[in-house]
């Protein structure tokens, strides 16, 4: 009579701190893969946007990237994919008008689609690096980089 037992891989789970991207800014991510180092994951931020500085309009807000990614290459070099949505809280103001009295358009809630393609180094333990490229709205390609350490 022979026994076997299934063995399940604690997922790898990642804090970081990271600059443009689907942050549009810099702030924070949680990442966590849903089993193991590599495969189907998900990622949710916290982060500070300033879009547009010193041009005619400018926006600014808070925002929760949120997205699907999906990890694959060797134990700590990966390549990911991904996508999602930015949710954020956004004040603009338009300078066009008259620059020391900008207008001030009010407060709205936005949706900002994002893809993501990148590399990525993470061990199942330690530092870890994120750099890439985030097309935003599948056309406008913001760089990112991110340092954090994974779990």
């Amino acid at each position: 009579m022979t026994a076997s037992a299934q063995t399940s891989e604690k997922p790898a789970r990642s804090i970081s701190a990271e600059f443009l991207g689907a942050h549009l800014g810099y702030g924070i991510n949680y990442d966590s893969r849903f089993k193991g180092n590599e495969g189907t994951g998900y990622r949710v931020g916290l982060s500070y946007s300033h879009l547009f500085p010193g041009q005619d309009q400018e926006t600014h807000g808070v925002a929760v990237p949120l997205e699907l990614n999906y990890l694959f290459g060797s134990k700590v070099l990966k390549f990911e994919l991904g996508g999602g949505s930015t949710v954020g809280y956004y004040h603009t103001r338009n300078f066009a008008t008259a620059p020391d009295h900008p207008e001030e358009i009010k407060n709205r809630i936005g949706f900002i689609p994002f893809l993501n393609a990148g590399i990525r180094l993470q061990p199942k333990r330690g530092l870890t690096l994120r750099l890439g490229v985030t097309p935003i709205w599948a056309i406008f390609p913001y760089p990112y980089v991110s340092v954090g350490y994974a779990f």
